[in-house]
């Protein structure tokens, strides 16, 4: 249960060092969709069932993902 607990923090924290990225394009790493978009859609589609946030401050990422569900 530990460990889980751990993965999930290392994995919310990782998402949020990854913001700058997220305000400076549309999409990740691009202003167009692209295969990486459609590689991290499985991963932010399961973040609230793995029990991961994203906060209100981290915006963009949000944003990021409601475009890639569109």
């Amino acid at each position: 249960m530990l460990k889980l607990i751990n993965c999930r923090k290392l994995l919310h924290d990782s998402i949020l060092s990854i913001l700058p990225v997220f305000e400076d394009k549309k999409y990740f790493l691009n202003d167009e969709f692209s295969l990486l978009d459609c590689c991290l859609a499985p991963l932010f589609w399961r973040l609230e069932e793995m029990q991961i946030e994203i906060p209100s401050h981290a915006n963009a990422i949000l944003e990021c993902t409601d475009r890639i569900f569109k």
